[in-house]
């Protein structure tokens, strides 16, 4: 990734798990346990909404993050290998995998799944952060360096939130990683 012409030019700062993270409160309270299939997920989603909480924080904010459910949705339907063909522009944002993503995207964005994605999300002016805390929100997916920012909100990892890997929609993907 950081290579051209067989010479590198540069070096990644830090590499991150993605990960969701979720209200581990809240989910005990409702008697939901961390998806390992697709299924699972979408029942939790189902299950949140259904009480009126909001499953998953996402924003467009800062531009940066409106990648994150975009990757998810594509590795989860369609697999790393595909991915990579499509950042590498060997793939088209055409192709049936990337429709099919995106349908299913929409379908959860129609079903209320996500929060409103122009709401802020960043050190300075973080809405997220308060809404996660009062159990608003269930599950916030982002890189695993975001457990500071729960930290630093006064969660307790392990007894206040915790994190799981996205499951994988098609279950002919190797298992799923952050």
């Amino acid at each position: 990734a950081f290579a051209f012409d067989g010479k590198v030019y540069a070096v990644p700062l830090l590499t991150a798990n993605w990960v969701v993270y979720y209200n581990k409160k809240l989910f005990d309270e409702m008697g939901l346990k961390p998806p390992t299939t697709w299924e699972e997920f979408m029942a939790n989603n189902e299950a949140l909404k259904a009480k009126g909480v909001t499953p998953l924080a996402v924003t467009i904010d800062g531009r940066w993050p409106a990648f994150i459910m975009f990757e998810e949705m594509i590795l989860r339907t369609a697999g790393p290998d595909f991915y990579n063909k499509l950042m590498a522009g060997e793939a088209k944002y055409t192709d049936p995998e990337v429709v099919n993503a995106m349908t299913l995207w929409k379908d959860m964005i129609d079903k209320g799944y996500f929060t409103d994605p122009g709401i802020p999300f960043g050190t300075g002016d973080n809405a997220i952060l308060p809404l996660f805390q009062g159990g608003e929100v269930a599950m916030i997916p982002i890189g695993d360096w975001y457990s500071a920012t729960l930290v630093g909100g006064g969660l307790v990892p392990g007894e206040d939130y915790d994190a799981f890997i996205m499951p994988n929609q098609n279950p002919d993907l190797p298992p799923a990683r952050g």
